[in-house]
């Protein structure tokens, strides 16, 4: 037997499978058992793609040798191919159990994983064939593969640390992964470590200069970092491998605006139109550029495309309002939509709504109802649903017809001469801005200027919006100022490092709340002498009670902010202080502590 055996083999290595097999099925006439001739004649039977028969085969050796680790990976491989991936898992697991270094069947059982979607154990099984043939540039390519597969996966459920982790595996085993630096550096962005990432979006694009998404990644990074001119030309490239990726004509063109290039952004916009006709995302921001321009009248046509972006929907069946006066008997319904800043800037046009109908029925973030129900005393105020998809409010009166306060500018905004001029349309609770200010008084003498250092919702927004409370050092350095703090959520880390660092005491109460109390929130801003901010809720706040405001802008500043202005046509009461292009946060505080020095 082993004569014929060493006979059948030879024939079968040179290729020769016929040959191979008359002499496997001679030795099995003889002893139908024989497991090396069960397993080889199984072996040719793979080759030839018979799988089902090979699987038989296979089983019938192992059945009279349990013991041989190779009959478990051809086993494997036979099931593999039928799509009988547990299968094919469990009998890899054999063959590694017998035979713990056997790195071919580590190898399989990795790809059978991963394929299974299995991807830690996935991994694992194809680490440990590293391990065993360090040698071997195919296992470690797969095994880079499967790093990077299982990155993806990590990163699609915002597991960015295992995700991070399973890329920088995957250049390990391949330095020259182009996608696994872009997505490496995409998952770093998450976790906050912005130098790292730029690094490897870098070195994505040296080695790949046509990779889209790389080029995208890349020109986003140099956005975060204002290097507004870099960012441009990445996505000019991005663009050259991928002429209708839109996602890179969105983001060129929001840079452009930054620049204020808005024709020129306008004319990409429509140009990736001619591929995308019907993309929210690209009339949208069409839509915030034409209104950051000042041109009203097409803005907020194209405003409406947000109901299709990610604006959130109430679906009521009533028509919208058209701005004419109502007969009596009819009621209009304006809904909230967006922020807290979003509702009280729309909130402006309800004295006009107001005028127009005579009375309307209002709902608004529930932490917003005392303060419109006292402002707008002719309107009938009530909590907005929570979530807002849920349509009507149960307590909600009948209407006629109904529309959204995002809406309102377009029928009482259309020309920048439409904006009153010297008007505050919200009204705090006097007892407590009077309770307010005996606060402050006890502070001593000189302005209470109020501030807030962090904005925006979205991760992005926060990033380009929020400055460190170190930051405002040269401000808090002027002399005779009682400086009080009117930043939401909980920061009394950052203040007591503020306090031990550079001596600086920022005016805190514990029972201010503007998370919960926006009505108390309205009253401590009104008695203040200033408020300095970021771009968030606060300046909105600020701007509509008619309290003096400064707003510290990012390079991108928000549509609202429009071009080149020092001033805004929505608050009367507020300057704006713009981050150049050129230029860091550095350069915006010292103009504002020399603005202060000089007094407000």
């Amino acid at each position: 037997v082993a004569e014929q055996l060493a006979g059948a083999l030879e024939a079968h290595q040179r290729g020769d499978l016929d040959a191979a097999e008359c002499r496997y099925r001679n030795i099995l006439e003889r002893d139908p058992h024989q497991p090396d001739a069960l397993h080889l004649l199984g072996v040719t039977e793979l080759q030839r793609q018979r799988h089902d028969a090979a699987a038989q085969l296979i089983r019938r050796a192992i059945s009279a040798n349990p013991q041989a680790a190779a009959f478990y990976s051809n086993l494997a491989a036979a099931l593999q191919a039928q799509g009988r991936l547990d299968e094919a898992a469990e009998a890899l697991e054999q063959a590694v159990g017998i035979e713990p270094d056997f790195a071919d069947a580590w190898l399989n059982l990795g790809l059978v994983h991963s394929a299974a979607g299995r991807w830690v154990e996935g991994v694992r099984a194809l680490r440990r064939a590293v391990e065993l043939r360090p040698e071997s540039n195919e296992i470690r390519l797969r095994f880079a593969d499967a790093q990077f597969e299982l990155g993806l996966i990590h990163q699609r459920a915002c597991r960015f640390v295992e995700a991070a982790a399973a890329y920088e595996s995957a250049i390990c085993g391949r330095p020259t992964f182009a996608s696994a630096h872009s997505n490496l550096g995409a998952a770093l962005e998450r976790l906050g470590e912005f130098e790292r990432a730029h690094r490897h979006f870098l070195r994505a694009v040296e080695l790949e200069p046509d990779f889209p998404e790389a080029q995208l990644n890349l020109g986003n990074s140099y956005r975060q970092r204002g290097e507004i001119d870099s960012a441009i030309r990445c996505y000019d490239r991005a663009l050259e491998a991928r002429p209708v990726y839109r996602d890179a004509a969105v983001n060129r063109g929001v840079s452009l605006v930054a620049l204020g290039r808005i024709d020129d952004a306008i004319a990409g916009y429509e140009q990736a139109m001619v591929h995308h006709p019907e993309s929210p995302l690209l009339h949208f921001n069409r839509a915030l550029a034409w209104l950051t321009a000042g041109d009203f009248a097409r803005g907020w046509r194209e405003y409406d495309w947000r109901w299709r972006y990610d604006a959130v929907s109430r679906g009521l069946a009533e028509p919208e309002w058209d701005g004419s006066p109502l007969p009596a008997g009819r009621t209009l319904f304006v809904h909230a939509e967006q922020g807290v800043g979003d509702e009280i800037m729309f909130a402006s046009c309800l004295p006009d709504v107001l005028a127009r109908t005579g009375a309307c029925v209002v709902d608004c973030d529930p932490r917003l109802v005392p303060l419109f129900q006292r402002s707008f005393p002719a309107a009938r105020v009530f909590a907005a649903p929570q979530p807002r998809t849920l349509g009507h409010c149960a307590e909600l009166p009948s209407f006629d017809v109904q529309i959204a306060a995002g809406s309102l500018p377009r029928l009482f905004r259309p020309t920048l001469d439409c904006f009153p001029a010297g008007r505050a349309w919200l009204t705090p609770d006097a007892c407590a801005v009077s309770r307010w200010r005996e606060r402050y008084r006890a502070l001593g003498e000189g302005l209470k200027v109020g501030i807030s250092w962090r904005g925006g919702g979205k991760r992005d927004t926060i990033i380009a919006r929020s400055t460190g409370l170190v930051d405002w050092k040269p401000v808090l350095d002027v002399p005779g100022i009682r400086f009080v703090n009117l930043q939401y959520g909980d920061c009394r880390q950052e203040l007591d490092e503020l306090r031990s660092r550079a001596g600086h005491a920022i005016h805190d109460w514990g029972d201010a709340d503007p998370l919960c109390d926006l009505d108390d929130f309205a009253s401590q801003i009104a008695a203040l002498d200033l408020v300095i901010s970021v771009d968030n809720s606060t300046v909105h706040m600020a701007g509509a009670l008619g309290v003096p405001v400064w707003t510290l802008l990012p390079i991108e500043a928000d549509w609202r902010w429009l071009r080149d202005r020092e001033t805004s046509p929505w608050y009367p009461s507020m300057r704006l202080f713009r981050r150049c292009p050129d230029k860091g946060w550095p350069a915006v505080f010292e103009l504002i502590a020399a603005q202060l020095a000089h007094g407000v």
